[in-house]
């Protein structure tokens, strides 16, 4: 063990790793490239696995693409599951993306304009998971399969957010305490979901998502010049088909972090810079349509993002719910104080009035520590204490 492996991999972690029979998984790999010997070299720990790096003694091809090259659930070849793939040509982007100049940016998000035309050119029948099988005459097929957690596949991209938000409306409801505030956000901004998801541009079927496409996740080689070339784009195990309003959001390497400063100087220079982004992404997206032939239709979509960007993010929890529901009232409504109040009046006297009593005969009032800048979501910093990973950006 490496003094860098000691200080990287904690006790557990190399527990695991000395607990692998790595002789057995180095023969398999032996065999199917057909060579006689092989090295093992550093080990290392992922976000939810742990990864090991073999060379081949003897085999010439260059792989350039990582794939699969064997796996297995069982633990009984190696005494624990493992999957074997080619190595990433190249660095994360995510490594190098800060330090890169316009016109090398400009390169790297021309390509990936290319990436997604070519995603949003796979198009299925359904919104679900990705999902691979062999069929009848030996041929791999794809397919979508219900998401997990999800007991069936959906035919409308505006009714598969509206399920999402649904499913959070029904978590408040079980809440040990009065949620009436963040019941009542939620209710609002899944009532945005019709505005802003348009189910026609469907018609065609529904397009390859990625499902991580950040920048840890994609690999470039040369990347100290003005021309990054992409290599390959890893982790694809969140790939599955989406709506194409949902698709068509900038990737959040060119979006603002929204637990950064607001008040910091870098901060402010990033977002000049991400406006800068996300329009040349715009109009390579256009490029690449032009050449195809195709319409104008991603390109547009992706210039007025903003909307199921601010919707998505709020989905995913209290903490962003809390960042950025203002942005959204901001962007829908315009004047906060006006939100607010009618807001306070669908609860004192509309349709959420029976929600609220419900919430007061259980748990009492929402107490008088909550005042109004924090009842429209303007929270104190969530990034307190939190030990999550790359957070979601923001436009």
């Amino acid at each position: 063990m490496s003094d860098d492996e000691s200080s990287s991999l904690g006790s557990d972690a190399l527990a695991v790793l000395d607990s692998v029979n790595w002789d057995a998984i180095g023969k398999r790999i032996a065999g199917i490239y057909q060579v006689q010997s092989f090295t093992w070299g550093r080990r290392t720990s992922g976000a939810f696995n742990f990864v090991r790096f073999v060379e081949l003694h003897g085999h010439g091809r260059v792989i350039v693409l990582p794939r699969v090259i064997y796996h297995t659930a069982s633990s009984e070849e190696a005494g624990r599951p493992f999957i074997v793939m080619s190595c990433a040509e190249g660095v994360a982007l995510t490594t190098v993306w800060d330090d890169m100049g316009d016109r090398a940016r400009d390169f790297v998000l021309e390509q990936v304009a290319d990436i997604l035309i070519q995603l949003s050119c796979q198009r299925f029948d359904s919104i679900g998971r990705l999902s691979g099988r062999i069929n009848a005459d030996g041929q791999r097929e794809w397919l979508i399969k219900p998401e997990p957690g999800a007991a069936t596949v959906f035919h409308s991209g505006t009714l598969h957010q509206l399920k999402t938000f649904n499913n959070r409306l029904e978590e408040i409801l079980r809440a040990t305490r009065n949620e009436i505030w963040s019941y009542a956000q939620t209710w609002w901004v899944r009532s945005l979901v019709p505005v802003f998801y348009d189910d026609s541009l469907d018609a065609d079927g529904f397009p390859l998502d990625h499902g991580d496409f950040h920048s840890q996740n994609i690999f470039v080689v040369d990347a100290d010049t003005d021309h990054p070339r992409i290599s390959c784009v890893i982790d694809w195990d969140d790939a599955g088909s989406v709506s194409t309003s949902f698709f068509a959001k900038p990737p959040l390497f060119i979006v603002d972090h929204p637990y950064a400063d607001p008040s910091s100087e870098e901060t402010k220079k990033m977002a000049k810079r991400n406006i800068r982004d996300q329009d040349v992404l715009v109009q390579m997206i256009g490029k690449a349509e032009a050449a195809r032939g195709m319409s104008s239709t991603l390109s547009g979509l992706y210039q007025r993002s903003k909307g199921v960007y601010l919707l998505d993010q709020c989905s995913q929890g209290d903490d962003l719910m809390a960042l950025l529901y203002s942005e959204l009232v901001q962007l829908v409504v315009g004047d906060e104080d006006t939100h607010f109040n009618w807001i306070v009046q669908t609860m004192d006297s509309g349709v959420l009035k029976p929600v609220q009593d419900e919430f007061l005969r259980k748990y009492g009032e929402v107490g008088s520590e909550l005042t109004g800048e924090q009842r429209i979501g303007k929270t104190e910093d969530p990034t307190k204490d939190n030990g999550e990973g790359e957070a979601e950006g923001k436009l």
